[in-house]
C-alpha cells in the first residue's frame, strides 16, 4: 500500500496552483487547474505520488458535486478554474470551449446568436461541457441529433503522464485514421482529463412544443407511446414518464411526452398527424414552456439516491418496465425512441437484487448499468463505490486494459482503479492489474 501524505501533496499543489488552488479534505486533495499545462504538471504530480486521480466536472454523473475530496479517489482535479467560452464562429456553426463550461451558460450565449447546442444529457444545466463528453450519456433529443459524440469534432486531452494531446479539428469533416475524438466520448475520465472541447451547432428551431397524454396504466401508456414513436414523423423525442418529476411536471402518474422542434407550419402538421392517433393532449407547451420542461427531465434523471440505466431495443421497453417492478422507484424515463430507461429509486437496491435484474436483463437482450449507488436496503449511508461500468467480458477487458496501458502507465486514472458492478459477485475492479507501484 502507498504512504498516504495529503500533507505533501497539497504543498506541492499549492506551490503549482496558489494557495487557494488546492484544498485537503481529510486524506483527499482536491485541485484547481486553469490551463492545460496546469493540468498536465498535477497529473504528473500525482504519477510521482503514486495517488489516484478523479477528474470532475459539475457531479452530476454520481452525484457528489464539487465537494473536494469526495469519492473514491486521492485527488480530485476540477475543472471549475476552466470554465470559458474561447471561440464561437456562427457562420460555420461551431464553437470551442473549456471543458468546465456549464450547458447553461452556454445556451445563454449562443442563444443570443440563434443557435444551440441540441444536446440534454441528465443534470441539464448543471452539466460541463467536459462531463457531458467523458459520461458519453444523452437525453431524450439522442434519437434526433445523437449523443456527444456525434456532435464532437474535437478535444483537448492531458493523459496520465501530463502530454497535452489535441484531437480532431473545427470542422464537421476531419478524421483521417482512427477517430481518437470519438474513442475519448464515454472514456469517463480513463484517458485522461478533459480540458477543451470542440462542437457542431445548430440553429434555433423556429417553434419549440411539448404535448403530453396522461394514463392510469403503465404499460398502456407505453404502447400508445410506441405508436406515435412509430409514426413516420421527425420528433424530436419521445419519453414515457412516471414518477415525481420537477416543475412544471408534476407526479401525475405515466403519461407520454412528444417534443416537437420544427418550423411552425412543420410543428403544427406533426400535432394534427399525432392528435389523429392519440386524441388531443391533456397538456401542452410551448416556446420557453416547452424547454422548461425539456430542463425538467434532464434536471430529475440526475436526482435521487441511487440511479439505474437499462437499455433494449426500442419495441422491447415493455420488459424494461416489468424489470422496474422490483425496485422503488421515485421516478423513471424511458426514452421511447431509444430505448434507454433511467430510474431513481430509493434507497438503492440490494446486491441480490442487481443479480436477479441484470440475469433477467440479460435474458431478455437488455442491458443494465449502476449509475449511482446510495444506501443499500437495509444500510444506511453511502455503502460502495459509484460507477457507470457494468463490468467487461474477458475480451473486453483486455482490450480495456492494453488502451488504458498506453494512456496511463502509470495507473493513476479512473480506468485503471475505478471498480465495475460485474453483475455476478459484486463490485470489481474494472481496470488492468500491476501497473502501480
Amino acid at each position: 500500500m502507498k504512504p498516504v501524505m495529503p500533507e505533501r501533496v497539497l504543498e506541492r499543489m499549492r506551490r503549482l496552483l496558489g494557495e487557494e488552488g488546492a484544498l485537503a479534505s481529510g486524506q483527499r486533495v482536491a485541485a484547481f487547474p486553469a490551463s492545460p499545462g496546469e493540468v498536465g504538471a498535477v497529473l504528473r504530480i500525482a504519477r510521482e505520488e503514486g495517488w489516484t486521480v478523479d477528474p470532475r466536472g459539475g457531479g452530476t454523473a454520481d452525484g457528489e458535486g464539487d465537494t473536494p475530496g469526495a469519492g473514491a479517489a486521492d485527488l480530485i482535479v476540477s475543472s471549475s478554474r476552466l470554465g470559458e467560452l474561447v471561440e464561437h464562429e456562427p457562420a460555420d456553426l461551431t464553437f470551442r470551449a473549456q471543458a468546465g463550461l456549464t450547458v447553461a451558460a452556454l445556451e445563454r450565449r449562443l442563444a443570443e446568436e440563434g443557435q444551440w447546442l441540441a444536446l440534454d444529457p441528465p443534470g441539464g444545466g448543471r452539466v460541463t461541457l467536459g462531463g457531458m463528453v467523458a459520461s458519453g450519456v444523452a437525453g431524450p433529443l439522442q434519437a434526433q441529433f445523437g449523443r456527444p459524440r456525434d456532435q464532437l469534432l474535437g478535444v483537448t486531452l492531458v493523459d496520465g503522464s501530463g502530454r497535452i494531446l489535441v484531437l480532431g479539428g473545427r470542422v464537421v469533416k476531419n478524421v483521417a485514421g482512427f477517430d481518437l475524438v470519438r474513442l475519448v466520448a464515454g472514456s469517463r475520465g480513463g484517458l485522461g482529463v478533459i480540458t477543451e472541447v470542440v462542437f457542431r451547432l445548430y440553429p434555433l428551431p423556429g417553434d419549440d412544443r411539448t404535448l403530453v397524454w396522461g394514463f392510469d396504466d403503465p404499460l398502456e401508456a407505453w404502447e400508445q407511446g410506441r405508436a406515435l414513436a412509430s409514426l413516420p414523423l421527425p420528433l424530436a423525442a419521445v419519453e414515457w414518464l412516471d414518477g415525481d418529476w420537477p416543475e412544471p411536471l408534476d407526479g401525475s402518474g405515466p403519461r407520454v411526452l412528444v417534443r416537437l422542434l420544427g418550423s411552425e407550419e412543420a410543428v403544427a402538421g406533426m400535432r394534427r398527424v399525432l392528435e389523429g392517433v392519440a386524441g388531443p393532449p391533456d397538456r401542452a407547451w410551448a416556446g420557453p414552456e416547452s424547454r422548461k420542461v425539456a430542463a425538467a427531465i434532464a434536471a430529475g434523471a440526475a436526482e435521487g439516491t441511487a440511479i439505474l440505466r437499462l437499455h433494449a431495443l426500442p419495441g422491447e421497453g415493455a420488459a424494461l418496465l416489468a424489470l422496474v417492478d422490483q425496485l422503488a422507484a421515485d421516478r423513471a424515463a424511458l426514452h421511447l425512441l431509444g430505448g434507454t430507461l433511467r430510474v431513481s429509486t430509493r434507497p438503492a437496491p440490494a446486491d441480490s437484487t442487481l443479480q436477479s435484474m441484470r440475469a433477467e436483463a440479460g435474458r431478455s437482450g437488455a442491458t443494465l448499468t449502476v449509475v449511482r449507488r446510495g444506501a443499500r436496503e437495509g444500510g444506511t449511508g453511502t455503502e460502495g463505490p459509484k460507477s457507470d461500468f457494468t463490468g467487461f467480458s474477458p475480451p473486453v477487458a483486455e482490450l480495456h486494459r492494453r488502451l488504458t496501458h498506453e494512456f496511463d502507465p502509470g495507473g493513476i486514472l479512473p480506468g485503471s482503479w475505478r471498480e465495475a458492478w460485474s453483475g455476478e459477485g459484486g463490485w470489481v475492479a474494472a481496470g488492468k492489474a500491476g501497473t502501480r507501484g
